[in-house]
């Protein structure tokens, strides 16, 4: 897997990185994780490419830290603060996070780092069965309907739907209508003629 495939954090306690671990792959299942005990082993990662996300440590940053990412841009990076925070360094990262955040805080700031093509390029492609289940639950068809008209069960529609979520980490049916109109899959005016 390539580096920007890749979230790495580095973070010293082995009890952290597990939790974090968690945290990213719940928001961001796509995406390898890889955890790193300190800042200088982070260093001789990069020789093989930058990844698009790093976690790290405040308390682990020396002044290199700056000197790395000086020309990195397309590298999201989000502070995790354990202890004290010199404020000075704040505008060296895109967030933070704090031990004390809620996982679903620290998922939503994770997430927050990608747009949705993104992390849709990195998804699984949809089944074109998935799509045709797609297609009809934005138009609003229920469960039953979806079944009948594609003649299959409802138990396999509800897996389809499953999937669908799963890969494309949308859990609603208008972020799924928005999903499909802005990647061309269903035209507005066919959505609008149903409705």
């Amino acid at each position: 897997m390539n580096a920007e495939s890749e979230i790495v954090i580095i973070e010293s306690s082995e009890i952290i990185q597990e939790g974090l671990i968690r945290i990213v792959r719940r928001a961001l299942p796509e995406f390898q994780i890889v955890c790193l005990a300190s800042f200088k082993e982070f260093e001789s990662r990069i020789a093989t490419g930058m990844p698009k996300l790093i976690i790290v440590n405040t308390e682990l940053l020396k002044q290199g830290f700056l000197n790395v990412f000086k020309n990195q841009t397309s590298v999201k990076k989000v502070g995790l603060i354990t202890h004290f925070f010199n404020r000075e360094q704040e505008n060296i990262f895109d967030d933070l996070i704090y031990l004390s955040d809620s996982s679903a805080l620290i998922e939503k700031i994770v997430k927050s780092k990608f747009t949705y093509s993104e992390t849709a390029n990195r998804n699984e492609s949809l089944s074109n069965r998935e799509l045709d289940v797609l297609k009809l639950l934005v138009k609003g068809y229920p469960n039953k309907q979806i079944a009948a008209a594609l003649h299959i069960s409802v138990h396999t529609v509800v897996s389809h739907r499953k999937n669908i979520s799963a890969k494309l980490g949308i859990k609603s049916i208008a972020g799924l209508a928005i999903m499909e109109v802005i990647n061309n899959i269903i035209d507005v005016d066919d959505y609008l003629d149903v409705q």
